[in-house]
């Protein structure tokens, strides 16, 4: 990015100056996923000569790390310390997980529109979405003026409720999966409409509910309250002898006043289960 590598996850800078002298600052998000499945313990020596601590760590970074062994000072960080004051031989064993390649919910993002899922709602793009219609916008207003304006995610899918049928989907997509595989589930959802009605009553959130294989893969949930707050479903999911699954998100809410919500950045990816284990000998310092 402007000539410099970046081998790893974070938040980049980056300032571009004009002809004026003027100064422009660019960000950028920059998140690495690995396309293999494994990790190494990394441990500086194995055979030691004298009794102190000595600091583990990994050649991967994971999700979640679950140490086992004596005398560690942390048991699911990436970089436990661990002190010998005995001699004796050492056994530590790791196991982790974390996401790795590709996400296989084709367009899960929505930057290329109203394209690559299914739904049972009803495309609007000529006038305000009302019950059971749903548009792909970049701010929930551009699809409602009633609606908030969340402008912070790129594309995404806008959605009013309906309330006739609580097994219609919003969204539903095909994917293929390996047998025997465990899989990370994300999506986030938001509340886009907050405004009592002329009697006081505070509009009602849609009651959401995702789908794996026909069965349920979520328990019903709502977004947070405060329109614009982006609330994050994670889940993971094995595939058991599955090739080929569909994944759905259904509304059971039947209350008409309110159930208005946006869905953003749906993935789906393998998750490495990883082992690894390492044998440390120490021994009196021979003098």
């Amino acid at each position: 990015w402007y000539g410099t590598t970046y081998t790893a996850s974070g938040d980049y800078m980056h300032t571009l100056t004009n002809r004026m002298g003027c100064d422009s600052l660019l960000t950028l998000h920059l998140t690495i996923v690995s396309t293999t499945c494994g990790i190494a313990i990394v441990a500086p020596e194995t055979q030691l000569c004298q009794l102190g601590t000595m600091q583990l760590t990994t050649d991967h970074e994971a999700d979640y790390y679950l140490w086992r062994g004596t005398n560690l000072t942390d048991t699911i960080a990436r970089n436990p310390s661990v002190t010998f004051t005995t001699v004796g031989q050492y056994r530590y064993t790791l196991d982790a997980m974390y996401e790795y390649g590709s996400n296989l919910i084709y367009n899960g993002d929505f930057e290329l529109g109203n394209t690559g899922f299914v739904t049972d709602y009803t495309l609007q793009t000529s006038a305000k979405i009302s019950m059971g219609e749903y548009n792909v916008v970049s701010t929930p207003q551009a699809a409602n003026t009633n609606f908030s304006n969340c402008d912070d995610h790129g594309q995404i899918l806008v959605v009013d409720g309906d309330i006739t049928d609580g097994n219609l989907r919003v969204f539903s997509t095909e994917v293929d999966v390996e047998p025997d595989t465990y899989y990370a589930f994300s999506c986030y959802v938001t509340n886009i409409f907050d405004r009592p009605n002329s009697r006081g009553d505070l509009p009602t959130l849609a009651d959401l509910q995702f789908y794996i294989a026909g069965e349920t893969f979520s328990e019903v949930f709502q977004p947070e309250w405060t329109t614009c707050e982006w609330k994050q479903i994670y889940k993971v999911w094995y595939s058991g002898t599955n090739t080929h699954i569909t994944i759905s998100l259904l509304n059971h809410c039947a209350i008409a006043y309110g159930n208005d919500f946006a869905v953003d950045n749906l993935t789906f990816r393998p998750l490495c289960v990883a082992h690894d284990e390492v044998n440390i000998s120490v021994r009196s310092e021979e003098r």
